[in-house]
């Protein structure tokens, strides 16, 4: 018969077999996601003559009062303000002097002003499509953490009942050959290997490594003046106050608030500086409650860029309803 020793040295070995298998599983799950997995497979080159200019330079502009601030600065993402003016001023001399050469001129100017508009969208849609891949990615691995960790919860539920029942028995059984002190140890091991069982599945954790080099979020987070990932227009839209509701403070300020008071710094659920760090950097190992947090931040990224072709919509009704 084994004796207590063999018994806990027994148990402790299911014990790290268990929790082991259910990391590198975990990794071999992690893998099948890259950090380039969402990645566009091209590099895109934007034409530096498109870019925004300032706003305030668009809005002090004169010959400006036929259009609203909000046509100027959507014609200004899309790097056709001075092609918006020159529709304008087309079109009135065409009014009045109807010729094939100015009237090719008006729609050459029309169809530029509208192809570029138009080419937003696609941009819209290409960094929507990213972000929702990446909020795939990490609520994936979130699911399968969660199932692998059900896993092992299971079988340590199992361990702890039947680890404690068989050195009950066990003792029982070598009772009369065991002294008072043996008997004692024998059902004191027992339960404190079932309560390590028990303990182990509040205080383990699955955890994955899980990177992303292109970090979207980090992007949002450090606000710059300028985008590495974004396209130039999408982050004047994004950046830009007056497209946002109240007009008052930019789509990624209020992005950054609503992170700040809902998830890294509300009361009672506050993310540590090493979290913000895995978040906004370039990964590292995350539990399951890491990524669905990055996964709800990544959908509001994309529901806010998303949203942002409502401008386009209404800047496309104006030109065609007025041209």
């Amino acid at each position: 018969m084994f004796n207590k020793g063999q018994i806990s040295h027994l148990l402790g070995c299911l014990f790290l077999i268990s929790a082991s298998c259910v990391g590198t599983k975990s990794q071999k799950a992690a893998s099948q996601f890259d950090s380039g997995y969402c990645s566009p497979a091209i590099s895109y080159h934007y034409d530096s003559t498109l870019y925004p200019l300032p706003t305030k330079e668009v809005l002090s502009r004169k010959n400006t009062g036929a259009f609203s601030a909000h046509t100027l600065l959507v014609a200004n993402a899309a790097g056709v303000f001075e092609e918006l003016l020159k529709l304008d001023s087309t079109k009135k001399i065409y009014d009045k002097n109807p010729t094939d050469s100015i009237r090719i001129k008006y729609i050459n100017s029309k169809n530029k002003v509208l192809t570029q508009v138009m080419l937003i969208s696609t941009e819209i849609e290409s960094i929507a499509a990213e972000l929702d891949c990446e909020g795939e990615r990490a609520e994936i691995l979130a699911d399968y953490l969660t199932e692998r960790e059900n896993s092992r919860n299971n079988l340590l539920t199992v361990l702890s009942i039947t680890s404690g029942a068989f050195l009950t028995i066990a003792g029982t059984l070598a009772s009369q050959k065991l002294n008072d002190t043996q008997q004692d140890a024998i059902a004191i091991s027992g339960g404190v290997i079932s309560a390590s069982f028990g303990l182990s599945i509040l205080f383990i954790k699955t955890k994955v490594k899980y990177y992303h080099k292109r970090n979207l979020l980090a992007e949002i987070w450090n606000d710059p003046d300028n985008s590495k990932i974004f396209p130039p227009s999408i982050w004047y839209l994004l950046k830009e106050p007056f497209f946002s509701n109240t007009h008052e403070y930019s789509v990624v300020h209020n992005i950054k608030n609503r992170w700040k008071e809902l998830k890294l710094e509300a009361e009672g659920s506050e993310v540590s500086n090493q979290e913000k760090q895995l978040l906004f950097g370039v990964g590292g190992t995350y539990t399951k409650g890491m990524l669905r947090t990055r996964s709800s931040m990544l959908n509001e990224v994309q529901a806010s860029t998303r949203l942002m072709n409502q401008d386009l919509q209404a800047f496309i009704l104006e030109i065609t309803s007025r041209y």
